[in-house]
């Protein structure tokens, strides 16, 4: 329970990192992940499908954003 807990919560801050204009509903944002966490555990191993596909599109995606920070052109000026 603390684990998901743990991951829900590191999920709705990184969500409101990348989308700031959800920050007042943070808290909202955090329960609607944990029942949809808890909605796929319902189904038990028939859910491990499920979240083999979430997986593999998370490691898909963070491949892209490497391959594409490796192979992309010159980094955004940070001149103050």
């Amino acid at each position: 329970m603390l684990t998901a807990a743990i991951s829900v919560s590191s999920g709705a801050a990184a969500i409101i990192a990348y989308l700031p204009t959800f920050a007042p509903v943070q808290v909202i944002l955090a329960l609607v992940l944990l029942l949809t966490v808890a909605g796929v555990s319902w189904y038990g191993h028939s859910a491990r499908s499920l979240f083999g596909l979430m997986v593999a599109a998370f490691i898909v995606v963070g491949a892209i954003v490497l391959i594409g920070g490796a192979v992309g052109g010159e980094p955004a000026s940070t001149s103050v």
